[in-house]
């Protein structure tokens, strides 16, 4: 049984990787054509930028959130993704002050309670954490967006037979310590 949780363990973080992953790729194209506006062009210098922010104050967190919104509803668009054997990535929103990844899970291809035991236990936590400290290029900038709009971050795995469902979440202020 063990030996069967360490591999869950790892796979685990394989998918939540992948879901970033795949974010932080929309995240980067939504901020290439942010320059996009009405009668312009992708291709603004950073001149033609400046004057319209300079003596702007730092983004707000509800300017952040807004980003933020745009950048999942860009992911979205993409869903359903299969993330293994009997795990679909379904959505990924936020709710409350969370921005939370949800997956269905198939229990004719998979063992829902192996998934619930990992994820709810404090090892869900952890590879949560293990996997923010880890992130570098795009997916770093993402999860960056999330703490700067004052949020943190939930997976959640719901069993498309059954319904019931596994949480495992890091606060904004949990998200921050680990920068």
């Amino acid at each position: 049984m063990h030996l069967v949780n360490r591999i869950f363990h790892q796979e685990t973080i394989h998918r939540m990787k992948t879901s970033i992953r795949i974010l932080a790729l929309v995240l980067m194209a939504a901020t290439a054509t942010a320059g996009c506006t009405k009668g312009g062009t992708a291709r603004q210098t950073t001149e033609e930028r400046t004057p319209a922010t300079e003596g702007s104050a730092p983004a707000t967190e509800e300017v952040q959130e807004d980003n933020l919104e745009s950048a999942l509803r860009s992911a979205n668009a993409q869903l359903p993704s299969r993330m293994g054997i009997g795990l679909v990535m379904t959505a990924i929103h936020i709710e409350g002050d969370y921005v939370f990844y949800e997956y269905e899970v198939d229990e004719e291809l998979t063992t829902f309670g192996d998934i619930k035991e990992s994820v709810e236990s404090e090892k869900g936590r952890e590879t949560i954490a293990l996997l923010a400290v880890s992130m570098q290029g795009g997916e770093r900038q993402f999860l960056t967006k999330i703490v700067e709009a004052g949020k943190g971050l939930g997976y959640r795995y719901r069993s498309r037979q059954s319904g019931e469902t596994a949480v495992a979440s890091l606060t904004n202020a949990e998200l921050k310590s680990l920068f």
